[in-house]
């Protein structure tokens, strides 16, 4: 009989801390859940990593998050003509506004805070207010295009070596097709599939 009592007094006692444990499991879900649903999300996101080299275009997005180095998809200035390999960033800002970050070997570039806010931001440099690519068969307006690669400066994140075509990766663009910018100064620039926008 005793060792009954002792038998259901112990079970009770690890029933007892197996609800406490399940109870504090729930607890700390819905806490968690709570804490993501109220806070203030962060102003950039990097929500996709792509890399373009001879060999098409790769996702990298799991690299990136995991804090491994990207870069080395990229090959080196001896191994393969590098004119178009690249790494293309592409992060939200505010939740709203897309932008597509392009970073090269000969111009390196890494998401970061700054490139959306500071001084630079009042940069005199004229803005494009007009964008059409043109070829034989039509135009377009690809003025949204140009923006998300542009940045909110309109200088391309700083990218020295940006060419016309990787906004367009995904477009079959023929060797006669330009890009025809206007800006906000009232000068007009056209470029080729080749050439480099700055």
């Amino acid at each position: 009989m005793n060792s009954l009592k002792s038998y259901l007094n112990r079970l009770s006692v690890e029933w007892m801390m197996f609800v406490m444990y399940k109870w504090s499991c729930i607890q700390a879900f819905f806490v968690e859940i709570f804490a993501r649903v109220m806070s203030t999300p962060m102003p950039m996101y990097v929500y996709k990593v792509m890399t373009y080299d001879h060999m098409g275009e790769a996702e990298r997005t799991e690299d990136y998050y995991k804090g491994l180095a990207i870069s080395h998809a990229l090959p080196s200035h001896e191994e393969e003509p590098i004119q178009d390999h690249r790494i293309e960033y592409r992060v939200t800002w505010n939740r709203n506004k897309k932008y597509r970050i392009v970073s090269t070997l000969s111009s390196p570039l890494y998401p970061h805070h700054e490139m959306f806010v500071g001084t630079g931001m009042l940069s005199s440099k004229p803005k494009a207010i007009c964008a059409i690519l043109k070829d034989e068969d039509g135009e377009c307006n690809v003025i949204d295009r140009v923006y998300k690669y542009a940045g909110p400066k309109h200088d391309y994140f700083g990218q020295r070596d940006f060419r016309m075509k990787w906004m367009f990766e995904n477009d079959e663009l023929k060797e006669t097709t330009v890009l025809s910018l206007l800006f906000s100064n009232g000068t007009h620039k056209t470029y080729g599939i080749d050439d480099i926008i700055n």
